[in-house]
């Protein structure tokens, strides 16, 4: 007995320091049922209890008690479902979407700016090592941005904003660097509206 609560002591301070670094993700939402939402294909909302994993499972899959699979005096029953069943799904105020990242499948990404041009967050591991990978997406566009160098983003940032004068402008000449993205993708979108 003492053997077990030590292990799940144990998994849960390496599950929180894991998480640590997420200010949204909080140890109370990992330990406990949450309402949130889903948005089917076909445009509707349901709301239900959802379990909330590390920011790192639910970036490829959501438990989610789905109306349809309960049975009424029973105990909720969830279901996990990958990335893709739903566009979009939330908790808590945030928004994840479902998008085709470029160098894997489908994967459920945090929405930080939400517009013509948005801004994503998104939890990958690779190899056991956890890191936190932001995107861009812009006409139909999806970029990570960790991979862009600053001399590089002049030029390429330019031609991605290209089709707003103004910001493409300020890019091109150093006024905004890629350490302005949120800056630069607020300000995008308040001249494309």
């Amino acid at each position: 007995m003492v053997v077990k609560k030590l292990f799940i002591t144990l998994l849960f301070a390496l599950s929180f320091v894991a998480v640590n670094a997420q200010d949204w993700y909080t140890p109370e939402a990992y330990s406990e049922q949450i309402l949130g939402y889903v948005i089917t294909q076909d445009g509707e909302r349901i709301e239900s209890k959802m379990f909330i994993h590390n920011p790192w499972a639910i970036a490829s899959r959501i438990s989610f008690a789905h109306p349809d699979i309960q049975k009424e005096g029973k105990k909720t029953k969830f279901k996990l479902y990958k990335a893709g069943t739903f566009p979009e799904y939330g908790f808590n105020g945030l928004k994840f979407v479902s998008k085709k990242l470029p160098s894997m499948g489908k994967a459920y990404l945090l929405v930080l700016i939400d517009g013509k041009a948005s801004y994503y967050e998104y939890y990958e591991e690779v190899d056991r090592k956890r890191e936190i990978v932001h995107y861009i997406g812009i006409n139909g566009k999806l970029m990570p941005t960790n991979d862009i160098r600053l001399a590089k983003f002049k030029k390429g940032g330019a031609k991605l904003f290209a089709d707003c004068k103004p910001v493409a402008d300020k890019i091109a000449n150093g006024e905004y660097t890629i350490n302005d993205i949120e800056t630069i993708i607020k300000e995008y979108n308040e001249l494309k509206k």
